[in-house]
């Protein structure tokens, strides 16, 4: 995929600063930029205040949520440093385009590279890391085999590449049919709140949330097909650091397997995480698994940035002599 021209930024008016959680203080902040085609991608972004920036981190949501469901973990992060953006997939969220659809996985792929260009712009010779959460663990994937010399690590949470839940045979059929006679039917997303997390404030919350998606649409769960058949081709690409966390307990997608899959691999940095007591969403977990599962991710983060920083010096010390 070659890299795109700076893409035009709006930004809002809603600009917050926040204490962080065990960290310092960061601005919150909404805004939407142009996808190649000209749809509206919002995203949030997180940025720290009272420290310089020492990586960057790009945040892919689910199936059904959006960006606002990393919050909490995004604002940790950027309290310690971590500058983080969370964009909504076109269809979901806040961003434009048919609810629940996309055209394909290669514009899917456009508006990331979008984002990401534009990460590179506000944060230049900065670490930075993709993050794949549950469904969107597909799209990571895809996107950081083309574009290893941009990241510093790939990051997959609860990741969706071999899940318990799936359509059901009538619904698969609808979509067989549906990509070639009405590829933006709409077909039920096979999850209910009491999948995501056991805590009841939070199912509470995804409940009431009101940019929950509950269907997508035929041609999106065919793509999101293509991304299944494409998964360990996409992985043997890989030579980046890689994180895998996984609640062991998760009914939505299969922690052993996913583990075993990380150990397979070529890549020579690889660390999964399982969580005992853990569901589903790890943003979403009760203490004290809330607590471990931030404290492993900035930890990891911070061992990469180290390890990139000292890359660099060594380089320059190469180069100088």
């Amino acid at each position: 995929m070659r890299q795109l021209q700076a893409p035009a930024i709006t930004d809002t008016a809603e600009r917050h600063s926040f204490p962080a959680p065990a960290g310092g203080r960061y601005v919150a902040s909404r805004t939407r930029l142009a996808a190649c085609d000209g749809v509206s991608l919002h995203y949030r972004s997180w940025l720290p205040t009272d420290r310089p920036v020492a990586g960057a981190l790009v945040f892919l949501h689910g199936i059904a949520s959006h960006g606002a469901w990393f919050a909490e973990t995004a604002g940790f992060l950027a309290g310690n440093g971590i500058a983080v953006y969370a964009p909504d997939r076109r269809g979901s969220g806040l961003s434009g385009g048919l609810r629940g659809h996309t055209p394909s996985v290669s514009q899917l792929l456009h508006d990331l590279d979008r984002v990401v260009c534009l990460v590179e712009i506000r944060h230049p010779e900065t670490p930075l890391f993709l993050v794949g959460s549950s469904w969107a663990a597909k799209l990571a994937l895809a996107y950081a085999a083309g574009q290893q010399s941009r990241l510093a690590g790939l990051l997959l949470h609860g990741p969706g590449l071999f899940p318990k839940v799936d359509l059901s045979p009538f619904r698969k059929l609808r979509v067989l049919l549906g990509r070639l006679t009405r590829p933006e039917r709409q077909i039920q997303i096979p999850l209910i709140p009491e999948n995501y997390t056991d805590d009841e404030e939070y199912r509470a919350y995804i409940r009431q949330d009101a940019y929950r998606l509950l269907t997508a649409s035929a041609r999106f769960f065919w793509e999101t097909r293509r991304l299944d058949r494409a998964r360990d081709q996409y992985a043997a690409r890989l030579s980046l650091p890689i994180l895998l966390q996984i609640g062991e307990r998760d009914p939505i997608m299969d922690a052993a397997a996913s583990c075993r899959w990380l150990g397979g691999l070529l890549a020579p940095d690889r660390t999964a995480i399982t969580y005992p007591d853990a569901s589903h969403t790890l943003d979403f977990e009760p203490e004290p698994t809330l607590r471990a599962y931030r404290a492993d991710l900035l930890g990891w983060l911070r061992r990469q940035i180290a390890q990139h920083a000292a890359g660099e010096a060594a380089s320059e010390g190469r180069h100088g002599r």
